[in-house]
């Protein structure tokens, strides 16, 4: 099953920490028969799709991360996306674009109320994340990197 309302987080937060990893920029996530991720890198525009098999590896990857791991996060991408998944599920959103913005991303999709168009700053993905962390009671994650390269 591609990620409907409800199935968001894991996937934006596997998806992020690929795009740290490869240091990417100018991020363009879209949601249809398949999920979409477009970048640069390098000066090089890069490409990926997600199908429903991805979809499910990428579900499992994500359930495993949630256990204690050495290794730090390459940077805060991966969290800002999980955050704004969560809060996407929570609101039941079915996500058509996700745009990486100096300072934020834009969304756009549908609920059961209708379209959805909404920024979300860095800023206010940062405090929710911390608020999130503050109820379940860890510490933030070590090695975050700068805000995305522009």
């Amino acid at each position: 099953m591609l990620p409907g309302a409800g199935r968001w987080a894991d996937i934006l937060r596997i998806i992020g920490r690929a795009l740290d990893l490869g240091g990417a920029s100018a991020v363009t996530i879209r949601g249809n028969s398949a999920v979409e991720v477009a970048w640069r890198a390098d000066g090089t525009a890069h490409g990926a799709t997600y199908e429903e098999l991805d979809m499910a590896r990428l579900r499992e990857q994500a359930a495993r991360m949630r256990q204690p791991t050495p290794a730090p996060p390459a940077g805060e991408r991966e969290e800002l996306l999980r955050t704004l998944g969560q809060e996407l599920d929570a609101q039941k959103v079915q996500v058509v674009e996700v745009l990486e913005r100096p300072g934020s991303y834009e969304v756009r999709g549908t609920s059961a109320t209708g379209p959805v168009f909404r920024y979300y700053a860095l800023t206010e993905l940062r405090a929710l994340s911390a608020r999130r962390r503050a109820l379940r009671g860890t510490q933030a994650p070590t090695g975050r990197g700068s805000a995305p390269k522009r």
